[in-house]
């Protein structure tokens, strides 16, 4: 079973990602957070994806 430690970098990149609007973060009860993509994270998702195919034969 993995140490609390290797799971330290998620919380700050889940918190930038909601701080950038690309997810938003919820709460299911006392412990237990949710995270969710938004309209602006799939978009920047979809323009990535576009410009990987610029440089990448997929």
């Amino acid at each position: 079973m993995p140490s609390s430690d290797s799971t330290q970098p998620l919380y700050p990149n889940l918190d930038t990602l909601v701080n950038k609007q690309f997810t938003e973060k919820g709460q299911l009860d006392r412990r237990t957070n949710y995270y969710a993509i938004t309209d602006d994270g799939e978009d920047v998702i979809q323009e990535r994806q576009e410009w990987e195919h610029q440089y990448v034969d997929m």
